[in-house]
């Protein structure tokens, strides 16, 4: 795994504290026993062969599932229950963080890791039971593998500096005119993308919506758009302590509407055990309570 990540042996050997005869020595190996070859150099450094790909996907998930064993079960040893909850989108809201909080109080004898990470991933990872919980925001594909519960809803708004925009709506021909900053782990983004390209094309105007830059932070992207660096399109929850704070406010994009489902996703309750299942229904009914919004 780590000569694919480093794209080097020599590299992976110096992470790994061993020599790049010894890495290359357990790389034959491996070919010899799958049958395969397994890497191949570019003019990029070492890639993945197709059956390298495939191999390298398999051994990132048997390593998730063996350290998520170990912090179990070092959990376990102190009396405790450790449980993983990934959200799709940002924590940096009051809304989430007062759920975990609340979980925290009520179960006291759990420990909580929590982590930032996509659909997809979050998706296989409650499936192999990596994952307890995941947060989604956003159409999903139905899945007869796990339960899928809508806690809330949520609304895609634009923000902009005091000084840079002053009237309260533009159009979508007037928002290229401004420097578009993308949420890059927020999974509503390709909505955002998709809404925009069609008004644009409505509006028989020459462009196609482009974001000038991505960044992975609410908080550098707010703190941009404070400072009137840009605008940007951020969830309404992320954002209700800045607006009363009147550190930029809300623009109105002509026709441009986006409300989104937030829900949990889980392994189905036959699945879980006891424990987890109250964990689970207590997680829904806080959510819902917090939100207060009908689903």
């Amino acid at each position: 795994m780590r000569v694919i990540d480093e794209r080097s042996i020599s590299k992976a050997a110096e992470f790994e504290h061993i020599t790049q005869s010894g890495i290359t020595q357990m790389i034959r190996k491996m070919e010899t026993d799958l049958g395969c070859e397994l890497l191949i150099r570019s003019n990029k450094g070492i890639e993945p062969t197709e059956s390298g790909a495939l191999v390298y996907e398999y051994a990132k998930k048997i390593t998730d599932l063996d350290q998520s064993m170990k912090q179990r079960l070092v959990c376990m040893t102190e009396g405790c229950y450790s449980i993983v909850i990934k959200p799709c989108c940002s924590l940096d809201n009051s809304i989430i963080p007062n759920i975990l909080f609340n979980i925290q109080n009520k179960f006291s004898n759990i420990k909580m890791n929590i982590e930032l990470e996509d659909k997809e991933k979050i998706l296989n990872e409650v499936k192999s039971g990596v994952t307890d919980f995941g947060i989604f925001m956003g159409d999903m594909p139905e899945d007869h593998e796990v339960d899928i519960t809508n806690v809330g809803v949520e609304h895609i708004v634009l923000i902009a500096g005091n000084q840079l925009i002053k009237q309260s709506s533009i159009t979508s021909k007037e928002l290229s005119n401004y420097k578009v900053i993308d949420f890059s782990l927020g999974s509503y983004a390709s909505e955002v993308h998709a809404i925009l390209s069609d008004l644009i094309y409505q509006d028989r105007f020459k462009k196609t919506y482009t974001p000038f830059f991505s960044i992975d932070s609410i908080p550098a992207i707010k703190s941009l758009v404070e400072n009137n660096f840009g605008v940007s399109f951020l969830p309404l929850y992320s954002i209700q302590d800045d607006l009363k704070e009147g550190k930029f406010k809300i623009v109105n994009v002509e026709n441009f509407k986006l409300t989104l489902p937030i829900r949990i996703v889980s392994k189905k309750d036959e699945n879980l055990p006891p424990f987890l299942k109250k964990i689970r229904q207590y997680f829904i009914d806080s959510s819902k309570t917090y939100f207060k919004r009908n689903i």
